[in-house]
């Protein structure tokens, strides 16, 4: 970008609070079936004060997590299980939270009705496993699987037995 890292981090930031700001204003409008009412999804980014914060809530203000929670939301509206799983996948990379998003997709599919809702269940999941897997792959490619396991698993275990342990 020709700028300083913290400003292209920054403007990151707000390029993905921006595009998770379309995303609420599509699930509002969609789910009231009222552009008013997508627009009143909106008031949260409408206070400067919150959106200039939001690059600055901590070092990684989880906005990745809430875009692929709100794609997958949108997803499961068009029953394109497949996506929702990717993009649940793609939550968890970004926070474990966002394994949440696995699990209402898996529901959303199988309530969702009809002949074929435990198969939209188990292509949700399937497709969760894709980025994780594809992620995995990429280290593994790279010859860092073995670091990247020791960060990743190693390191939580690590954080909850110490955590435990002084409780």
């Amino acid at each position: 970008l020709g700028v300083e890292g913290f400003y292209a981090v920054r403007l990151g930031y707000l390029g993905l609070a921006a595009l998770n700001a379309w995303l609420a204003y599509r699930i509002h409008s969609r789910l009231w079936q009222s552009r008013v009412a997508g627009l009143l999804g909106l008031a949260p980014y409408l206070a400067v004060p919150i959106l200039g914060g939001l690059p600055a809530i901590g070092n990684v203000p989880k906005l990745l997590m809430a875009v692929c929670a709100s794609g997958a939301a949108l997803m499961a509206a068009r029953r394109s299980w497949c996506w929702v799983g990717v993009l649940g996948g793609l939550a968890i990379l970004d926070w474990q939270v966002g394994g949440l998003v696995v699990i209402a997709g898996c529901v959303a599919g199988v309530v969702s009705g009809g002949d074929g809702r435990w198969r939209a269940g188990l292509t949700v999941a399937l497709g969760a496993v894709f980025p994780l897997l594809a992620l995995v792959a990429l280290y593994a490619l790279l010859g860092g699987l073995e670091p990247f396991l020791r960060q990743t698993v190693l390191a939580s275990v690590s954080r909850g037995v110490t955590t435990a342990t002084t409780q």
